[in-house]
């Protein structure tokens, strides 16, 4: 039906810290830049493509995760397109225990199990 990829994400983060208590938050606007081609059984010239963004600390323990869907629009007798995701806006706190370095934020297409294996068989 259709490939896709992710090719690059924009990410912006803004501090807010209180320097007496060193408590605060971090604003992270995080944008996904994504690739598609649609493929000869797409006859609607539309897809769908479900992924996810995720945080978690420095020991990778997940803090946040949601999913989001996107509608991708072939156009004409566009094969491919490239495009921006949703600006997503994370808002993480940060105290003299945590810092903004403390975070990691992830993104990747929400694959079924047959998706999956065949993302694995075809490199």
């Amino acid at each position: 039906d259709a490939e896709a990829r992710i090719g690059d994400a924009n990410l912006e983060c803004l501090t807010y810290v209180d320097k007496e208590t060193f408590k605060g938050h971090m604003e992270a606007r995080f944008q996904v830049i994504f690739g598609a081609r649609r493929g000869p059984a797409n006859k609607t010239r539309r897809t769908v493509l479900p992924y996810f963004v995720s945080v978690t600390d420095k020991n990778r323990n997940v803090l946040y995760r949601e999913a989001f869907k996107i509608a991708v629009d072939f156009r004409g007798n566009q094969t491919t397109v490239q495009f921006p995701g949703e600006l997503i806006k994370l808002e993480l706190p940060l105290s003299s225990e945590i810092s903004s370095a403390d975070y990691i934020i992830y993104t990747g297409f929400a694959l079924d199990r047959a998706q999956l294996e065949y993302n694995q068989d075809n490199p």
